[in-house]
């Protein structure tokens, strides 16, 4: 069962009909099947909401889209579509959400990603008074808007603060001391752990974290050393 079926914090706020729009013949000749499908991600405080992402399908041929929210293991999300598919109103134009304004959303997270300038906020689209940051897109996508991919380190450390969100989402929702997790995980008193005593660490909160994961995680923290400092995790 979807969120937008069961409601809560999202689905209360997405779960209101679309704006019906009359058929355009044209675009649905130009684009007949086409799909974009663009990674956005929940732009939230909510500490049980931080790093739920999201994959927006977008009709190129009626302008409807859709959400769909993948499985995040250990989290508690299960997964499924999020927002039924429709034509949802734009918050800047008043009509139905163009593909203009995911493809400058898509231009302005490349530019993040590969650490160029852009505005605040304009890697951010609005979907019925929700903001989501665009983080990523099939290949499509990109050769539609005439976009290169990030960089392959952008893309990386785009990863490893999902992974990290995850994590933090996790211990938060399982109400889990890190600090002192951290310290009894710290045998040696060092105020450093190793990949495998944090992977353990991990486990006994109930998180599990795949052997590729862990050594992004790790990449991110260990400040050039195969451990993980307290003060730069904590």
């Amino acid at each position: 069962e979807s969120e937008l079926a069961a409601g809560g914090p999202l689905g209360a706020t997405l779960g209101r009909m679309p704006r019906p729009q009359r058929a355009d013949i044209e675009r649905q000749k130009k684009y007949e099947d086409k799909m974009l499908h663009i990674r956005i991600e929940l732009v939230t405080s909510v500490p049980q909401e931080i790093g739920r992402r999201f994959d927006l399908a977008y009709q190129l041929s009626d302008q409807s889209l859709a959400l769909f929210e993948p499985v995040q293991r250990n989290t508690g999300i299960q997964g499924g579509k999020f927002l039924e598919r429709g034509i949802y109103q734009s918050a800047v134009t008043g009509v139905a959400i163009h593909e203009d304004e995911l493809g400058a959303a898509l231009r302005a997270a490349v530019a993040r990603l590969n650490h160029a300038a852009f505005s605040a906020g304009d890697d951010e689209i609005e979907i019925l008074r929700r903001r989501f940051r665009v983080y990523n897109a099939d290949d499509f996508t990109f050769e539609f808007f005439g976009l290169q991919r990030p960089e392959a380190q952008a893309v990386t450390n785009s990863r490893i603060d999902g992974i990290f969100k995850m994590i933090v989402h996790a211990l938060l929702s399982r109400k889990v001391d890190i600090r002192a997790q951290f310290h009894s995980a710290d045998v040696d008193q060092s105020r450093s752990i190793e990949a495998d005593e944090f992977k353990n660490m991990l486990a006994k909160a109930g998180v599990t974290l795949e052997d590729e994961d862990l050594k992004l995680v790790m990449a991110k923290f260990n400040s050039g050393r195969d451990h993980i400092w307290y003060q730069d995790f904590c």
